[in-house]
């Protein structure tokens, strides 16, 4: 089994890949891969979660460049600060 999304980059997956996506709406293009993640507090002196964890199984420039060669994972931290307060519900 394929350990990261590496092999969904190659030119020659591309086709399948999208085949599956748009006649059974699964395989790698179902997902954005950020399924894993985190949120947690920096200190204890903060109230509320103000850092964010994401994992990506694949290792990838923002630049514009070509991904990186092999298999490869990113962990993205980011910081969280809202003045706002309130809720979300969910109906179905």
């Amino acid at each position: 089994q394929p350990v990261s999304m590496y092999p969904a980059l190659q030119w020659y997956n591309k086709p399948w890949i999208g085949l599956q996506w748009l006649f059974g709406r699964r395989g790698p293009a179902a997902s954005n891969h950020f399924e894993a993640g985190g949120f947690i507090r920096s200190n204890d002196d903060v109230l509320y979660p103000n850092l964010m964890f994401h994992f990506l199984p694949l290792a990838i420039r923002y630049d514009g460049s070509l991904p990186s060669r092999g298999h490869g994972y990113q962990v993205h931290v980011g910081p969280m600060y809202s003045d706002a307060r309130g809720s979300v519900k969910i109906r179905s």
